[in-house]
């Protein structure tokens, strides 16, 4: 009889060891940006409850990177945690920080990430858990366009539209340094805000030659995010110059016309004269 109670205490004690319990708890606890951005980083904080269990042993946590994120190369998504290492008045949970990149052409709104771990109990398989990451489009686009050169005054004026799906405010347009331009005066011109579809112009004092001119766009996203891109503008002198000639050439003809209505004019005006004169001599 004893002997069928030590059997059964045993069954019992080993039962309860095979089925020891790690019971961990994985929340997302912080999301920065909020929302992320297509083409940045955002940067992912997890929490994970219940290490300090003495049925937890070495606990392996990984995110899995799956579109629309991802992490740069040659960093690891691994992170192994010791269990049961729990000390009075310290916390008992664990902090695990990602830095993750969107893909550029990520859609907007909720998009899952998920990440795997193991409690390191023996025979234990991966848990896998999925979570909400809010994206939006926030980057702006822009085109830029020659407007009108004035070579007499050197005024380039830069028309400018807004071709993304956001308002952007104190958007600024600056010409760097390059050998393709000579800009007379700043450089920069600060534009303002500008709403999405629409369109401005601005002009710069400057000498530009024929080719592409590089143009920094520098603007504040709707959560007060300062952004740059860099555009390039193709320009040909050629029109504005035979703009130029052409209205000089216009303007040679007018000289002419006038100058020979003033001789026609002065011609006849003589003739009179010289008539009344006769006339005053002989009668």
């Amino acid at each position: 009889m004893k002997k069928s109670v030590l059997i059964i205490l045993f069954a019992v004690l080993f039962v309860a060891g095979v089925n020891a319990e790690c019971d961990l708890n994985v929340i997302l606890l912080n999301q920065d940006p909020y929302p992320a951005v297509q083409g940045d980083y955002v940067e992912l904080v997890f929490q994970v409850q219940g290490i300090e269990s003495i049925d937890c042993k070495q606990i392996t946590f990984s995110l899995v990177p799956e579109y629309p994120f991802s992490l740069d190369p040659g960093v690891s998504n691994i992170i192994t945690i010791p269990g049961g290492t729990f000390v009075n008045d310290y916390n008992s949970f664990f902090m695990i920080p990602y830095k993750v990149r969107v893909d550029e052409n990520a859609v907007d709104g909720i998009n899952p990430i998920r990440v795997r771990y193991s409690t390191g109990i023996s025979g234990s398989s991966y848990i896998s858990e999925k979570f909400d990451v809010e994206i939006q489009e926030l980057k702006s686009n822009f085109e830029i366009f020659v407007k009108d050169y004035v070579p007499e005054t050197n005024i380039l004026t830069l028309e400018i539209l807004n071709s993304g799906k956001n308002d952007v405010e104190g958007l600024t347009l600056e010409i760097p340094p390059q050998e393709n331009i000579k800009i007379k005066g700043p450089n920069y011109k600060i534009v303002g805000a500008l709403d999405s579809n629409d369109f401005t112009t601005t002009t710069f004092e400057a000498i530009p030659n024929s080719g592409d001119i590089k143009i920094n766009i520098y603007y504040t996203d709707s959560i007060f995010t300062r952004r740059n891109l860099e555009k390039t503008v193709k320009f040909n002198s050629e029109p504005f110059i035979e703009r130029t000639n052409g209205k000089k050439s216009n303007n040679y003809w007018i000289y002419l016309i006038i100058l020979a209505v003033i001789i026609i004019a002065f011609y006849y005006y003589r003739k009179i004269q010289n008539e009344k004169r006769k006339k005053r001599l002989f009668g």
